[in-house]
């Protein structure tokens, strides 16, 4: 019985602050704001001078506007706009922000965290506010909180059912009302999220969907290493506190040898910097890509091997010394790369670190777990951008996004990166709406409901079709989207693009975007929200077209096929011609100011970078192809056989032992007009590939060949070059170039790092460093150039010789400089006519060990 009483009165309790936190007084009839089209109601702002170093003053007009144009829009009302101090003292008013009137009620704002806001009513007033401050650095919209426009957005949301669907004034819906009412009492709310960072960060949109910038916050994308110790600063005069690579300093590449005293010195400094400028979280990171310095203290660092380890204690001691130097501040630590996983040395975190996740998989949360963080956790987030496969088109899936919500919300995760996001809001602005309301009330808010909400809100009575269009696609996109990345298996992108856009997909959707522009009698703004769509779609549609018809015309490269597919890639060029050249507004859509295409100039011919990187067909030439009268692909791939033999000798003379009965082949000119002859032999051992070259040079040349020593721009000057794949899959191979002259060489391998959001991905790694030879024999007076590379198997990965059978693809090029800063002549064993490219591994030959 006891039991029972003391239940109850826990539930009486509870129900009791529930009822307060609704409403301060339950029982009084709530205000009326508008009534009938009719309303006694002004806007009321703060009496702040307007200041061009302080956009405060505007901040807060512009809340003071949003509000007027939606209750007159949905309510019929127009509300005037008084200045505090000017207003009309016999009416009621709606207090936006840091006014006289709520100081005088016991409102200090000071005291809220940033997007906290208050709605509280007061006799016949209303306030709505929140804190109003600009950050520490810039003068830019982006560095100021704007707390009120969140309370403004909230109520105009819960209490006008408006919905903020895309950014601009075609983005807001405004359901019209008879009346406009607010419940009496105070409300006091702080966002799930303390800032969700990326575009668009302070105008309404943004703010109403938890997309809110952290001007108190210094980000450094991820990596302070950069600005703490500057290459341009200390290359030339500290060469010491630069990674050491096979026994020299490197001060190219920007990694640090974080053992020196200097460097650690450098990095601390700088976060104290930050934060001494008014921050209150700064970011600490390591380089991208990061390569661990090889020196002999670096190695012996904190008596453990593992770079990441390393690193992880080095960055909390900095974390220690700061929660003393800097009491009350906060130290943002990157998880990425070498420190992807939890540290193993110590189990907890001081409380003024907060970890940032780039593997927020359920799996490495999980492994956090073990961990003491008190100071929770943000998430560098990959949702979408133009680095993913698909590139300019659309991204991540309805389940995705509402496991993501749920998954943050139950381990702690208090802020988001976004790194990408806005590209294509026609594509995807319907899963932008719905993943940001999300984070209003994880759990309860889920996606469906909330696409349905877009869908119903956005286009009206073209719904029904426009839901199909997008439910089309999204479940297409679902098949494929397991947290935001494809499987590893599927690496080409357009592979990617084929499986989801296969024909009837494409059929789908155009069909029910083409019903949804013919409904009759839909609003001008929902018009537009589907035209917003169309423009989307055509470049999408567009570049699937491409895609499908390229894989048509590879079973079957006939010209029929072809016409076709050339008919689609011109339409496109002409598409994203202005975007290539950087025209002016070449990239905005036509009443949508604020949802351009963000496609950049230098990415948008290969559709994206890092996964999305598409050559062949995009980069065809095809006025070259017509002048050549040439259909691309149908060469026949050269193959060659690699006979292995003895005492192979490396004295550049082809006619006698091992090199006399080995065959020449002729490498054939990148285009047509190319014709300086160039011919290689190629041999093995146990340990070894031998490739020997015979190159024609011009008779008697002074041509001037300057060593560029290890990784240098080798391909700047005469040069040959060798692209092996040792697996035969096309996918990744090593490259390696040498001048007529010694110490000036290149390798790298390309493919081989599997991470897509590291830099290098799909990039040559030029920290690779093969251990090869090569030899030079130049004859100046006859004009000839032999030489001999050496290759050891080892140095590719292979423990010997490869077997019988055993097939590579690769190729062998030149390239030919015939004057001083002349376009190169490029000869290539096997040649690619579609690119003109030594990077084309469709076109690459076949090697097969005998």
């Amino acid at each position: 019985m006891k039991m029972r009483r003391i239940g109850f009165l826990i539930f009486l309790a509870i129900s009791l602050v529930m009822a307060a936190c609704r409403s301060t007084h339950p029982e009084q009839a709530p205000l009326v704001i508008v009534e009938n089209g009719r309303s006694n109601y002004q806007i009321i702002v703060p009496d702040i001078k307007p200041d061009p170093k302080d956009l405060t003053a505007l901040n807060l007009m512009e809340c003071a506007s949003l509000l007027q144009e939606c209750i007159k829009e949905g309510a019929g009302a127009e509300l005037p706009i008084a200045v505090e101090g000017k207003h009309n003292t016999d009416k009621p008013g709606i207090y936006l922000g840091n006014t006289a009137f709520a100081r005088a009620k016991g409102i200090d704002l000071s005291s809220m965290k940033q997007w906290q806001y208050l709605r509280r009513t007061d006799r016949d007033d209303l306030i709505l506010a929140g804190l109003d401050e600009r950050g520490p650095a810039g003068k830019e919209r982006t560095c100021y909180s704007i707390g009120t426009m969140k309370a403004v957005t909230s109520f105009l949301q819960e209490q006008a059912g408006v919905k903020f669907l895309l950014p601009g004034k075609n983005g807001i819906h405004v359901p019209k009302r008879k009346s406009l009412m607010v419940p009496r009492g105070e409300l006091l709310r702080k966002p799930n999220l303390e800032f969700n960072i990326g575009v668009h960060p302070t105008n309404p949109y943004s703010i109403a969907n938890n997309f809110y910038n952290a001007p108190y916050f210094n980000s450094h994308g991820g990596h302070s290493y950069y600005d703490a110790v500057p290459r341009e600063k200390y290359a030339k005069t500290h060469p010491g506190y630069f990674a050491m690579s096979d026994g020299k300093r490197n001060t190219n590449a920007h990694h640090l040898c974080i053992s020196n005293p200097d460097v650690q010195e450098l990095i601390y400094r700088e976060l104290v910097t930050e934060l001494d400028r008014g921050f209150e979280m700064t970011e600490l990171g390591q380089t991208d890509g990061y390569m661990p310095c090889a020196c002999e203290k670096c190695k012996a660092l904190y008596g453990v091997d593992d770079p990441g380890e390393k690193l992880w204690i080095l960055h909390r001691s900095f974390a220690e010394r700061l929660k003393k130097d800097r009491p009350g501040k906060k130290l943002v630590v990157l998880s990425y790369g070498p420190t992807a996983n939890p540290p193993k040395t110590f189990r907890s975190f001081p409380d003024n670190v907060m970890i940032e996740l780039c593997d927020y998989s359920p799996k490495n949360i999980a492994a956090w777990k073990r961990l003491d963080v008190p100071g929770g956790f943000m998430a560098y987030l990959y949702n979408w951008g133009n680095y993913q496969i698909q590139g300019f088109t659309a991204k991540f899936g309805p389940q995705s996004c509402e496991d993501q919500i749920i998954l943050f919300q139950e381990n702690h995760v208090k802020g988001l990166y976004r790194c990408g996001f806005g590209e294509l809001f026609g594509m995807e602005g319907p899963l932008y709406y719905a993943w940001g309301r999300g984070f209003d009330d994880p759990g309860k808010n889920t996606i469906q409901p909330l696409l349905e909400e877009f869908y119903t809100a956005a286009y009206g009575r073209a719904r029904a079709p426009m839901k199909k269009f997008f439910m089309t696609l999204y479940d297409r996109i679902n098949y494929f989207d397991h947290a935001q990345r494809f499987p590893k298996s599927i690496t080409n992108p357009l592979t990617a693009l084929s499986m989801i856009y296969t024909p009837d997909v494409l059929s789908t959707m155009e069909k029910n975007l083409e019903r949804a522009e013919s409904m009759p009698e839909l609003m001008e703004k929902e018009r537009e929200r589907i035209h917003l769509v169309r423009s989307n779609f055509e470049y999408t549609r567009n570049l699937a077209r491409i895609v499908n018809l390229y894989d048509a015309f590879r079973v079957e490269p006939s010209k029929e096929i072809y016409e076709k597919l050339a008919a689609e890639i011109e339409k496109r060029n002409r598409m994203i011609e202005p975007i290539r050249r950087n025209l002016p507004g070449a990239r905005e859509i036509k009443g949508w100011p604020h949802c351009p295409f963000l496609a950049e100039p230098y990415y948008i011919q290969e559709n994206g970078r890092l996964r999305a990187t598409i050559n062949a067909p995009l980069n065809w030439d095809l006025e070259k192809f017509r002048k050549l009268n040439l259909i691309p692909g149908l060469a026949v791939k050269k193959t060659l056989e690699v006979s292995p033999a003895d005492k192979i000798s490396m004295d550049g003379d082809f006619n006698s032992g091992a090199w006399k009965d080995a065959a020449w082949n002729s490498m054939e000119p990148a285009s047509p007009e190319n014709r300086t002859p160039a011919k290689f032999k190629i041999l093995c051992d146990r340990d070894a590939l031998y490739i020997g070259f015979e190159c024609v040079l011009p008779k008697d040349t002074t041509a001037k060949y300057l060593p560029v020593g290890r990784d240098g721009s080798a391909w700047e000057q005469e040069c040959l070059e060798i692209l092996l794949d040792i697996e035969g899959n096309r996918e990744r191979y090593f490259h390696f170039i040498f001048n007529p002259v010694a110490d000036s060489f290149y390798d790298a391998a390309r493919g081989y790092i599997e991470d897509p959001l590291h830099p290098l991905y799909n990039k040559p790694d030029v920290s690779w460093n093969g251990k090869w030879e090569y030899r030079n024999f130049l004859d100046r007076k006859n004009g000839l150039w032999k030489a001999v590379a050496r290759i050891p198997f080892r140095t590719l990965g292979l423990d010997s010789i490869p077997g019988s059978g055993t097939r590579w693809t690769a190729n062998f090029g030149r390239e030919h400089i015939t004057a001083p800063n002349a376009v190169p002549q490029l000869l290539l064993w096997s040649p690619s006519r579609e690119t003109s490219s030594f990077h084309d591994p469709d076109s690459y030959g076949e090697i097969y060990f005998k």
